[in-house]
């Protein structure tokens, strides 16, 4: 193993390599002495070792790579020497993975994107359906996953008479295997730790703060630990809709019904604020009546294929009678455009936060 530091922004590796996963087309991650490092090529594999002499360079640091630091990838691969196939990392992870993605064509284009939180499809006309409709961020793993998950655990595991500090460790061992999985994705981290800190706040603390206070603390942390995360989309969406959901649960309207229109609804706003500010200007007029309608069937579905995903044909079947009828359904969507100002976009985020002070207070008033 040799490794030669040139400068500070550029130094080569001439090594065994790991190769961890593929970002998005032919844009893979490997890590070396804990650094992530991004790769570009079409010849090779994730999960895979490779012999290799590669040169490598810093990230310029340009807007436009924000997205790659939001991520803690600083360093690219900016020339490849060598890059030579040893062996495939197999182990229990990957080999789920590999089984999941050895699958037939209707069970490929939803199953890895809703239990892996990846496309692993070129064109995948699910996708495109799914952001039409606006409820591409329900099959996205995100802290809605782990959440759901949480309830699941207690739900079905209440009855067995199993002390609930027992349930909730439970819970954590299985998040964190999944989350291993999934190879940690920011937003189901977050949800992973502030799920965590509930539990000692309310075990060891005796509920001394508030669930919105427990949030803001670990999004402050996320943000200390990586600056860049404020340019992650994905973490921004997580933080904001966890934000309202606490909002409006605290509000504690009697109705399940209701409350659960109010998060849809606010939820829905909200995601749209923060995609504009970033330069998606599209809205659909119909997004709030899909997730309505869509969320309890996403949150069945989701569960189901978590426990019978090794049901290859029968999913495959499902899948497909799933896609035909959101191919129908997206054909009757009407879709504008609405830029919003930056301005008032930041004047929406600054309300919001200034609210939350006033749960206590309002919380009462709300159940009159």
């Amino acid at each position: 193993m040799q490794i030669y530091y040139q400068d500070i922004k550029t130094f080569e590796i001439k090594d065994k390599i790991e190769v961890k996963y593929e970002i998005f087309k032919d844009n893979f991650l490997l890590e070396y002495k804990n650094k992530k490092i991004l790769i570009f090529s079409k010849n090779i594999r994730q999960n895979s070792f490779y012999f290799a002499d590669l040169l490598i360079e810093k990230i310029n640091n340009d807007p436009k790579n924000n997205y790659w630091f939001s991520q803690e990838i600083f360093y690219k691969v900016s020339k490849i020497n060598k890059l030579e196939f040893a062996n495939k990392n197999i182990n229990f992870l990957t080999q789920i993975q590999d089984f999941i993605l050895n699958s037939k064509k209707n069970y490929l284009k939803f199953i890895p994107l809703l239990l892996l939180g990846k496309n692993y499809l070129e064109n995948n006309e699910v996708v495109n359906i799914l952001k039409k409709i606006q409820i591409y961020h329900l099959f996205v793993i995100s802290g809605f996953h782990i959440g759901f998950i949480k309830v699941i655990f207690f739900k079905f595991l209440s009855w067995t008479k199993i002390k609930n500090w027992i349930i909730f460790i439970l819970f954590l061992i299985f998040s964190f295997f999944y989350l291993t999985i999934l190879n940690f994705p920011i937003s189901a981290i977050r949800a992973f730790v502030f799920l965590f800190l509930i539990e000692i706040n309310k075990n060891i603390f005796n509920k001394k703060y508030k669930n919105y206070e427990i949030l803001i603390f670990v999004g402050l942390v996320f943000i200390v630990k990586n600056i860049y995360i404020i340019f992650s989309i994905s973490f921004i969406l997580s933080f904001f809709i966890s934000l309202i959901i606490i909002l409006i649960i605290n509000l504690k309207i009697k109705s399940k019904i209701l409350n659960f229109i109010f998060i849809s609804i606010f939820a829905n706003i909200a995601s749209f604020f923060i995609l504009n500010f970033f330069g998606n200007y599209n809205y659909n007029v119909f997004s709030i009546f899909n997730s309505i309608i869509f969320t309890p069937f996403i949150s069945f579905f989701y569960i189901f294929t978590l426990i019978f995903f090794w049901s290859k044909n029968f999913l495959d079947f499902i899948c497909g009678n799933i896609l035909y009828f959101l191919t129908i359904i997206s054909n009757y969507q009407i879709i504008i455009e609405i830029p919003i100002p930056k301005k008032v976009i930041i004047l929406f985020v600054i309300v919001h936060f200034l609210f939350l002070p006033l749960i206590k207070k309002n919380e009462k008033k709300f159940n009159k």
